[in-house]
């Protein structure tokens, strides 16, 4: 009788080591998603950074190009 309680007490512990587990894969996949989720944020806004630079030079320039016309 003995004998069985063991193996009944050594699967249960099992058990509990084999859901954390699970638990902490299922956590990972939830934090690698949240990593590609801002991965993607990250590049919209380095995308979008680029044209609002681009942007602004073209408005710099422009402004370049007032300032000289009106000099004259």
């Amino acid at each position: 009788m003995k004998n069985l309680n063991f193996k009944q007490r050594r699967e249960s512990i099992l058990s509990v080591f084999k859901n954390a587990v699970d638990e902490l894969n299922g956590l990972n996949a939830e934090i690698n998603e949240e990593i590609k989720e801002n991965e993607l944020t990250v590049t919209t806004l380095q995308v979008q950074n680029k044209e609002l630079n681009s942007l602004k030079t073209s408005n710099d320039k422009t402004i370049s190009f007032f300032s000289k016309m009106f000099k004259q």
